[in-house]
């Protein structure tokens, strides 16, 4: 009986690592769904609480940011663990940073050149109080513990000193203080119920942070033996059911904001779903268009304040319909100049930092060589 057993659990070991070495290295679904996810939080920028489609919280589409994120930065680094032995640590904080950075302090520095002292006293007054934290990435404190001093100006960052914050603890968690994967798993568990208990103090907070682990534990998922399972499950629902669980969250959250925890589990589903049990959902969102507008969406997530003040110049929000219209216009006004932002500053960064890592890891090589003794 013990000896069928562990013929059993080799088997599903082999049917596991099978399917997880088939896992590619880039999902273009994902990105589609970030282009989606950057419309929604457009859309919530310009709606206002007078109209029916205050009934759509766009601010969701912040929340899908948050499991994609933590669910690819987990996997990459599971990726690169299983391909090298282990993770570069320095290497992939080198990687981040000139990920995120470079573009992000190009457009916090349009957003103070803009604010005129002369001009915008109390909103200058404002930035310059919340600029220490906006420059270290924490950007979260002052805009959710103390908004009345800082007010709003760039207030869509706090997303982002949350996400930097989590890029660098959960490594050093996950992937330096433990090894074996149950270990990691019940760590993932763990730290999801002290997110959940940030609520105390701030239920944006813990929404953030619970949903970035959420993506993480997904990821976890397609790491080991549950992956069978996760596809089994995914397998059952058809995609119009995905589809309507959706926005089933969506109506939840609008019943209760608190049920965006509920939300991001749906979300996971979701990514699982169009993973690993493609569909014609998953090929909708692999449209060239969306993939086009995920790949350029952090640049438009930072820069839509701009887009939406210029096509509202233009534009006024007058009705449900003028929102969307202007929803739609600052879609596209933000997509061209996030294209350009994407040719000329991310992409030129995040090759050179890939570059940095190289040049590192050969100069590493060379010193180890060197090194090593000659036998006589």
């Amino acid at each position: 009986m013990k000896r069928e057993l562990r013929q059993g659990e080799r088997t599903a070991d082999g049917t596991a690592a099978a399917m997880i070495k088939a896992l590619p290295a880039y999902y273009p679904a994902l990105d589609g769904l970030r282009a989606f996810s950057v419309f929604f939080v457009i859309f919530e920028h310009v709606t206002s609480n007078k109209t029916v489609l205050a009934h759509f919280h766009g601010w969701l589409g912040v929340d899908i940011f948050f499991v994609l994120s933590g669910f690819l930065i987990t996997g990459l680094l599971f990726r690169e663990e299983r391909l090298n032995g282990s993770v570069d640590m320095a290497g992939f904080y080198i990687r981040r940073a000139f990920r995120i950075l470079p573009l992000y302090w190009l457009i916090l520095a349009a957003y103070v050149t803009m604010l005129q002292p002369e001009q915008q006293g109390l909103k200058w007054g404002q930035m310059k109080a919340a600029l220490p934290y906006f420059l270290t990435f924490n950007n979260d404190i002052p805009l959710i513990l103390m908004p009345d001093k800082v007010g709003t100006i760039f207030g869509l960052s706090w997303t982002l000193g949350i996400e930097e914050k989590f890029y660098f603890f959960w490594p050093l968690i996950c992937f330096v203080l433990l090894s074996a994967f149950r270990k990691r798993l019940f760590a993932g568990w763990t730290v999801y119920g002290i997110t959940l208990l940030l609520a105390v103090v701030s239920v944006k907070m813990a929404r953030a942070y619970s949903g970035l682990v959420v993506g993480a534990i997904l990821s976890m998922f397609f790491s080991g033996n549950a992956i069978i399972l996760l596809r089994n499950v995914t397998q059952l629902i058809k995609p119009a059911v995905m589809l309507i669980l959706v926005v089933l969250g969506f109506a939840l959250v609008d019943y209760n904001p608190n049920n965006v925890f509920i939300f991001s589990w749906i979300i996971a589903l979701l990514v699982a779903s169009l993973l690993l049990s493609p569909s014609w959902l998953s090929r909708f969102l692999e449209r060239p268009l969306f993939v086009w507008l995920g790949k350029r969406s952090y640049a438009m997530y930072l820069i839509q304040g701009f887009g939406i003040g210029f096509v509202e110049f233009f534009v006024k929000p007058r009705s449900a319909f003028s929102e969307v219209v202007i929803a739609m216009l600052t879609l596209a006004v933000t997509a061209l100049g996030a294209s350009v932002l994407h040719i000329f500053i991310e992409e030129p960064a995040r090759r050179f930092g890939k570059r940095l890592v190289a040049y590192r890891n050969e100069q590493r090589s060379s010193l180890s060589e060197a090194r090593v003794p000659v036998a006589d």
